[in-house]
């Protein structure tokens, strides 16, 4: 499975200051991103306080990276559960593109 590599828009983000919690539970593992000051930063951990925590199984995750799963039909059909609200998360995720 070949995953897309991302960039961050920097300049946009700079002023950012936001933790999403990524969960997987079938794997038994969680992972930080903390977007800050222009900068993404993963860690193999689960956050302290995040901004919004996403539990979803891990294969899941990989086919959305490798843009073979639509993440809205995944949320829409219960597969992701998302607290701290999908526009939220949608409004930081946007602050990645795709490396062409």
């Amino acid at each position: 499975m070949q995953v897309h590599a991302k960039n961050i828009y920097s300049s946009a983000c700079s002023g950012i200051d936001q933790c999403i919690g990524f969960h997987f539970p079938d794997i038994a593992s969680s992972y930080t991103l903390h977007i800050r000051h222009g900068v993404a930063e993963m860690q193999a951990r689960a956050p302290q306080n995040p901004d919004v925590e996403v539990t979803m199984p891990a294969n899941l995750w990989k086919e959305i990276l490798a843009d073979l799963q639509s993440p809205v039909a995944a949320f829409a059909s219960g597969k992701i559960r998302i607290e701290g609200g999908v526009t939220r998360l949608i409004g930081l995720l946007r602050y990645f593109k795709k490396i062409q």
